[in-house]
């Protein structure tokens, strides 16, 4: 009985995280997310919000009875880790090189372009 109540506390968790994901526009979070009369969204409201994300997830890894066999909550291998960053080194050195032989330079975007762009 116990287990039952600890696997349906953590769903009803996740689906706390499901609803933070989706009001992350509300709390100015959102990767998308415009200024709002020019000003960007406080600092302190976005890193509330990452360590309520993570606090949910640390939550259900402890209320869950078997979440690393249930839910394949890991943290990967060691050798998935470096192979995984090698791989996005491998894929932003491509990247680099296609844009040298096709322009002939690189040009980074302009940050302050972008939606959300902390303004000075």
């Amino acid at each position: 009985m116990e287990d039952q109540l600890r696997t349906l506390v953590a769903f009803a968790l996740t689906l706390l995280l499901v609803m933070l994901r989706l009001e992350a526009e509300r709390f100015g979070t959102a990767e998308y997310d415009e200024p709002v009369r020019g000003r960007a969204p406080s600092i302190l409201r976005r890193l509330t919000w990452y360590l309520v994300g993570v606090g949910g997830i640390v939550a259900v890894l402890v209320i869950h009875p078997a979440a690393t066999r249930d839910l394949f909550f890991t943290g990967g291998g060691s050798n998935g880790i470096v192979l995984g960053f090698g791989l996005a080194g491998v894929g932003a050195g491509i990247a680099v090189g296609v844009a040298w032989l096709r322009y002939h330079h690189l040009r980074l975007p302009d940050i302050s372009q972008y939606p959300g762009a902390l303004l000075n």
